[in-house]
């Protein structure tokens, strides 16, 4: 697996080659279209973008999975549950 600080040359720079070789020229054009960090000696860690500490959390896992399934059938659902029949003592 390639990190992040394996993109950069020792002076701080993308390495050309390397992004060459490991993506398609699209990838790589936007990839060069971004900014260096000032600093590459910090090292790479992993960031979970769908909290807002970055932290993984069962529950934001959970949710993001759950996400689409709910979306896409969320009118059937409510259809489903304003067309459910009755029991006549209830109605």
């Amino acid at each position: 697996m390639i990190t992040l600080a394996d993109l950069f040359t020792s002076s701080g720079q993308w390495d050309l080659p390397l992004l060459r070789r490991t993506y398609d020229s699209v990838t790589t054009k936007a990839i060069l279209n971004m900014p260096t960090p000032s600093n590459t000696d910090l090292g790479d860690k992993w960031i979970w973008a769908l909290t807002s500490s970055g932290t993984l959390t069962v529950k934001s896992a959970y949710l993001a999975d759950q996400k689409d399934k709910f979306a896409s059938n969320c009118f059937s659902c409510f259809l489903e549950m304003v067309m459910v029949k009755l029991h006549p003592s209830a109605a």
